[in-house]
């Protein structure tokens, strides 16, 4: 668990290491998030994107999968999943869920910055879910994450992905006073970058996670050859799509679950 920092995977951070690394974490997972709205809302998202789509023929990869929530509900539906997490507790936790479907879910431990062992062209749809590509630290590996994500996504492949919005931070208490001073550092000091917070997160000091700007977050996905079909905006409970979401969803949307499609 203790490695030097030049041993860390790219785009990982010490706290984040940690947390991937933690038995403990990945035990008491399904109940720390048991009453979290969102976890219902994109799950039937998911499945209306998706499951129509699927076959016993069809791959999907779960891109840090955790525990597992989604690789149930899409290899019942008769397809193999590629179960990607940088926990093996974790994904010890997802074979433990899953004995009867054995042979449809694949564990993969792997840092998603680095997918370099998943073929090219090899996976029909791709999901990556909980605002995992905001826990990759840097421009350049999220990057690389997303481009990875292309690669090994076959034509018209699609990928569904969660960030968290960043202009949604001036709603918090004191959210003004913390987006100017992030931007403040985001211009003037080397390493960091707008969007970028640390925080204490069950217990484990300075947690990483980046908070996307829309206009960042497209970018993102068009160089990488993704043509985006759906944007929707989530509710401040993130329990379902945004109200009014044509009025400021710059700001008003906690979030976005984003629907796009390889070219």
């Amino acid at each position: 668990m203790n490695r030097p920092d030049w041993k860390l995977p790219a785009g990982v951070p010490r706290a984040l290491w940690h947390y991937t690394q933690s038995d403990e974490i990945a035990d008491s997972y399904d109940e720390f998030f048991e009453h979290t709205e969102l976890l219902g809302f994109d799950r039937q998202v998911v499945s209306d994107v998706l499951l129509n789509e699927l076959s016993s023929e069809s791959i999907v990869a779960d891109l840090g999968c955790g525990s597992g929530r989604m690789v149930t509900t899409l290899a019942d539906r008769g397809s193999h999943v590629l179960a990607i997490d940088l926990s093996r507790a974790m994904l010890d936790t997802v074979c433990q869920k899953t004995p009867d479907i054995s042979d449809r879910v694949i564990p993969i431990c792997s840092n998603l910055v680095s997918l370099d062992g998943i073929a090219t062209g090899s996976v029909d749809h791709a999901i990556c879910m909980f605002a995992t590509l905001g826990m990759i630290h840097g421009r350049s590996n999220r990057s690389a994450a997303v481009n990875h994500i292309s690669r090994i996504l076959k034509p018209s492949g699609k990928l569904i992905l969660h960030v968290h919005n960043y202009w949604y931070s001036l709603r918090d208490r004191k959210g003004v006073r913390w987006v100017l001073g992030n931007i403040l550092k985001g211009v003037f000091q080397k390493h960091a970058e707008i969007g970028d917070r640390v925080f204490t997160y069950r217990g484990i000091p300075n947690m990483f996670h980046h908070a996307f700007q829309w206009r960042e977050l497209k970018g993102f996905l068009r160089r990488a050859g993704f043509k985006i079909s759906r944007r929707i905006c989530l509710s401040r409970s993130r329990a379902d799509k945004l109200q009014w979401p044509w009025l400021l969803p710059s700001i008003r949307a906690n979030g976005w679950i984003v629907v796009c499609t390889k070219q």
